[in-house]
């Protein structure tokens, strides 16, 4: 089921390194995903456009968003295609945190980059955002199945309640959903753009009607018509025991 919900969304720089104050400009409105980061799509045909307001800072956006975004005061520097931006790395607001690293440590080639979406799995839009989508692969059904098809590493980080996993410093034990506040008022200290009020549809429990998280687990399947399982089962159903009274 899903439900019309209102939920804080948020604009968020991602630092691309080695270019001095150039940003890539990411909007989402499942803040609570961002620690599962590790990278950003965007759609190779699109333009962007570097952009810079009334600080130092310089943010890519898609053209055809500048506008919604800034809203006024600003000028665009230069515009590219999407394709040009490919295989750019950033900085994201958790990289201290150990699990992490240690993802980062043992991924560093595809950890933090840009990469074309494909628009059969994440279709990318620019009727609202940025035209770049923060992607997540232990937390969104199009992101782990981009994941899966270029090969990304992972980072869980969220307990089947929700609570945050041991090894993300200051948010383990805190539930993802019970407090929201908790990411936004740290990207408030230096990585917020902008937080802003969204409504949308939000996938709820059919019974209980709460909201609903997603996360990655391990299942195993057993192929019963490729083993001698399901005649096994057969023998034993129609053997009669007899028990001695």
């Amino acid at each position: 089921d899903y439900k019309e919900l209102v939920h804080q969304s948020v604009y968020f720089k991602l630092p691309i390194i080695g270019r001095e104050n150039e940003n890539l400009l990411v909007w989402t409105t499942t803040p609570w995903t961002i620690p599962a980061n590790i990278a950003v799509a965007i759609e190779a045909t699109f333009d962007y456009s570097l952009v810079q307001g009334n600080t130092k800072q310089k943010f890519w956006v898609a053209k055809e968003l500048v506008k919604s975004v800034f809203k006024e005061n600003y000028k665009i520097l230069k515009t590219v295609k999407g394709s040009d931006l490919v295989g750019l790395k950033y900085t994201a607001p958790f990289d201290n945190l150990p699990k992490v690293k240690e993802v980062a440590d043992k991924n560093s080639e595809k950890f933090h980059i840009v990469f074309a979406t494909d628009k059969n799995i994440l279709p990318i839009t620019t009727t609202e955002g940025t035209g770049m989508v923060h992607t997540a692969v232990s937390a969104g059904v199009e992101d782990f199945k981009m994941g899966k098809k270029l090969g990304l590493p992972m980072i869980p980080v969220i307990e089947d309640n929700a609570d945050y996993m041991s090894g993300l410093g200051f948010l383990s034990g805190k539930n993802a959903k019970k407090h929201p506040e908790i990411i936004l008022d740290y990207l408030k200290k230096d990585w917020a753009f902008a937080v802003v009020a969204y409504k949308h549809r939000y996938p709820a429990c059919w019974r209980c009607k709460t909201e609903l998280v997603w996360k990655v687990e391990d299942e195993w399947y057993i192929a019963m018509d490729r083993s001698p399982l399901r005649s096994q089962k057969c023998e034993v159903k129609s053997q009669k025991s007899k028990v001695k009274s």
